[in-house]
């Protein structure tokens, strides 16, 4: 009888154990949900920031980029005045192939530079 009462006590005390190490295993699941979620939301908002960052650099470019030509098309158009209005086919299609080849590269840029932000903003989080 004794040694059953020992052995019963054995067991409830490692039955303990076991309970406590199973709700230290349950604590460390919720935290690390509340973790994760934590860095998901943080995630979420620092691509909505840069996307939005993004946007208002592109509409900046844009902006500049539609400046640039109305004064390039006032330019050629006081170029074409003062040339009594003979400005040659050629030069025109020359002019807007640079003006194409130009916003091209704008284009490229904006495009680039969102990708390289996005790409930091990325291995940021993941540090």
């Amino acid at each position: 009888m004794k040694i059953t009462r020992t052995l019963q006590k054995q067991i409830d005390e490692k039955t303990e154990v076991i309970s406590q190490y199973k709700q230290k295993l349950i604590n460390l699941q919720a935290s690390s949900d509340k973790d994760q979620k934590g860095l998901k939301d943080k995630y979420d908002f620092q691509i909505g920031e840069l996307n939005r960052k993004q946007d208002i650099e592109y509409n900046e470019q844009q902006k500049k980029i539609k400046e640039l030509q109305g004064k390039q098309e006032k330019l050629q158009a006081e170029q074409q005045w003062e040339q009594g209005g003979q400005l040659s086919k050629k030069v025109e299609v020359e002019n807007e192939e640079a003006r194409f080849k130009m916003l091209l590269r704008q284009l490229e840029e904006v495009t680039l530079q969102g990708r390289e932000d996005l790409e930091r903003q990325k291995l940021k989080i993941t540090e």
